[in-house]
């Protein structure tokens, strides 16, 4: 008990109890309350979404005599705690059929992701090559209508770690056309409509650190399994593996090596094709480079298209100036720049890869594979990376004397 007013207080050196009872009653208030001013209420969490404050928004609206009125824009919206993100896209050219749409919503409250969405796309083109992965003998005009849905899962087992189950399934209706050589008119010859139902499944690792110019320690992969079902016709019929390993390794200094391989297969009554050339795969090529011959009545394309691929990138990285200072106009830099030497070699085809050839004898020389060596320069610009490449073929017992370039705006591998 508390000492009274006639009981004498405790001494210097005396011990006292200070979790004895007090005769006070507690004061159980809040410090606002005690002070009779409100601090705040708290009110239960509720999903209001609002425009993201980066790449939230972008296009416009405008009309031409040709089209009439078009509409395009991008929005993407989340909610405060980002546990679900919605995001739309609308290129209206006239019409519906006309016109690029999609939709998607993603939940990310728990540990395992989910998302779906529908898409329509409209594309004109004049190629050999199409969304399914399909070569056509000859360049063909021919407009493209792709129109489905899609739904994904993701579970990530750690940090670096994670299995993915997405399901693809959309229409391709294609229409082809040809030009009256006399009179220039484009009219319509044929149609055709793919049905593509695929689930692909993943497992994706990721350790790697980036520097300013891309990773430079650690390493990434992913390996995919897809196989088509069809359930009809006019359904693709194929199975398709993909593989994608990629290491990285710190040397002497800033100093770092990259190394890059990559393997497909597509089996099946409609068969992928798979494209390498140009300056995310083989550097001495350029995009769709490849020259068409009959050998016993069938195309092979160069060993650049084909159902089975292979790819190998090397490149050594190394700082080359880490400021460049400019006086006119005014004063201003250009930081980071950096220089890459590599070496590609691959091959797609159909069929059985050879890999080398003894031809002439105790010549080692490549068979079905493309190579090539170069270097490059890295400028990073405004956030931009600029990528410049030089690349010469060759097939390990020759150089080429002509040089490919290549301009890209993306990180290195």
């Amino acid at each position: 008990p508390r000492p009274s007013a006639a009981e004498p207080t405790p001494g210097q050196g005396d011990a006292i109890d200070l979790g004895a009872p007090s005769d006070e009653p507690e004061d159980t208030r809040s410090p606002g309350e005690r002070s009779g001013r409100t601090i705040g209420t708290v009110e239960d969490y509720s999903l209001r979404f609002s425009l993201d404050p980066v790449g939230s928004a972008g296009g416009g609206i405008y009309y031409t005599s040709g089209t009439g009125l078009g509409l395009a824009n991008i929005l993407s919206m989340s909610d405060l705690l980002g546990n679900h993100r919605m995001q739309f896209l609308v290129n209206f050219y006239g019409s519906i059929q006309d016109s690029d749409l999609s939709f998607s919503y993603h939940y990310l409250k728990r540990r395992m992701n989910f998302a779906a969405g529908i898409f329509h796309y409209r594309n004109f083109l004049n190629s050999n090559f199409n969304s399914l992965g399909e070569i056509y003998d000859n360049n063909r005009l021919f407009s493209e209508r792709n129109y489905g849905f899609f739904a994904l899962a993701s579970y990530p087992f750690s940090q670096f770690n994670r299995f993915d189950l997405e399901l693809q399934t959309f229409v391709s209706d294609k229409t082809f056309y040809e030009q009256d050589p006399v009179s220039f008119i484009i009219f319509e010859t044929d149609r055709q409509e793919d049905l593509l139902i695929q689930p692909t499944m993943s497992w994706v690792h990721d350790s790697s650190f980036w520097g300013q110019a891309g990773p430079v320690t650690g390493s990434r992969y992913v390996l995919s399994f897809a196989p088509a079902i069809p359930l009809t016709s006019d359904s693709v019929d194929r199975v398709t593996s993909f593989v994608d390993y990629r290491r990285y390794f710190r040397m002497w200094g800033r100093n770092s090596f990259a190394v890059k391989t990559v393997g497909a297969i597509s089996n099946g009554s409609n068969p992928r094709d798979f494209v390498i050339g140009g300056p995310f795969t083989l550097r001495g090529w350029d995009t769709f480079d490849f020259d068409r011959n009959f050998i016993n009545g069938d195309p092979v394309y160069d060993n650049l298209v084909g159902s089975r691929m292979l790819l190998l990138n090397l490149e050594y990285r190394l700082p080359l100036i880490d400021a460049l200072i400019f006086g006119w106009p005014g004063r201003w830099g250009i930081g980071g720049i950096s220089a890459a030497a590599f070496y590609d070699m691959g091959t797609a085809k159909d069929g059985k890869i050879q890999f080398f050839k003894g031809d002439p004898p105790g010549l080692i020389q490549l068979a079905d594979l493309n190579a090539d060596i170069g270097f490059g320069i890295r400028i990073p610009v405004g956030g931009l990376p600029l990528k410049f490449d030089w690349a010469w073929k060759t097939d390990l017992s020759r150089v080429s004397n002509s040089v490919q370039f290549h301009f890209s705006i993306a990180p290195s591998f």
